[in-house]
């Protein structure tokens, strides 16, 4: 008994050499020479904190990313069924609107005038014989060092059919968004699409029978609240969409801004009966389908 009272209550001396053997095999396993030096071992754990915060906020970005595609991906969704009021809700109240050629829309106000009162007639969802997949690819993101604002590029590839009376045609483009982080949830701040072509589904990539579309030079539409930012025209005509990010190789910046000058300057827009009218602001008919219908779901 006098020999277990003696383990549970060891002496100061014993106390010190269990103190200096647990101190060394600490100091071992941090790699550290030198363990007696207490600045060594404080430095030590100075730096092991700096990886620890550095880990931190490569877990924090790279989430912050996979939120941002997410965001972007539920956008493209909701748009290939045509349920614009879930469209509007990804928005910041601040934000922007700038599809094609067609004008500027500002505030949560404007955005929901381009998608739900523009776009889908003031109603949501697909009607009868109406085609419209929004596919978007490809997709780069790259988060601001706070965390709190982002901008990425995205490819989209679309299928329409039977929305704004058009029969049939493909269109190819390219998205540079930005976002905001609010109250922890990312939202879009500024959408901008650059259209490359509008082809009909019959005649293909070599007609320009639906350029209308992209607008007709105007840089106005009917609802918008300012012109477009540029004149980008689509094939057969071309423009190169601003790059938000660096050559990853190089790290420098890929300006395109003197292309796109000698590039506009050529640029010839289609004539287009009614400027800023449903012409250049496609808006799908809400007439009964051809099953007789109401032509809503």
């Amino acid at each position: 008994m006098k020999h277990r009272s003696l383990m549970e209550h060891p002496s100061p001396a014993t106390s010190t050499r269990h103190g200096t053997r647990t101190l060394i095999a600490t100091c071992a396993l941090l790699g550290l020479a030198g363990c007696g030096q207490q600045a060594d071992v404080a430095a030590r754990i100075t730096e092991l904190q700096q990886q620890v915060q550095q880990l931190q906020h490569q877990v924090q970005n790279l989430n912050d990313i996979e939120a941002i595609q997410r965001l972007e991906r539920a956008y493209g969704y909701y748009v290939d069924k045509n349920l614009w009021t879930q469209v509007v809700a990804l928005f910041a109240d601040d934000a922007t609107v700038e599809l094609d050629e067609r004008g500027v829309f500002v505030g949560k106000a404007g955005v929901q005038r381009m998608f739900l009162t523009e776009f889908g007639g003031g109603q949501d969802g697909l009607k009868h014989g109406t085609l419209f997949n929004h596919i978007q690819v490809e997709g780069i993101v790259d988060v601001a060092p706070d965390g709190r604002s982002a901008k990425a590029r995205f490819h989209a590839i679309i299928q329409v059919s039977g929305f704004g009376g058009e029969q049939g045609f493909w269109s190819d483009g390219v998205y540079e968004n930005q976002f905001i982080k609010q109250d922890g949830v990312w939202k879009f701040h500024t959408m901008r699409f650059w259209p490359t072509y509008y082809a009909p589904y019959q005649k293909g990539w070599s007609s320009n029978a639906q350029n209308c579309i992209n607008g007709d030079g105007s840089g106005l539409s009917r609802g918008a609240d300012r012109p477009s930012t540029d004149k980008a025209g689509v094939f057969p005509d071309v423009f190169y969409p601003p790059f938000h990010y660096p050559n990853p190789v190089t790290g420098q910046a890929v300006d395109v801004s003197a292309l796109n000058v000698q590039a506009t300057a050529r640029t010839t827009w289609t004539r287009c009966a009614g400027a800023g009218s449903a012409a250049t602001s496609p808006r799908p008919s809400h007439k009964a389908g051809q099953d007789g219908s109401s032509g809503s779901r």
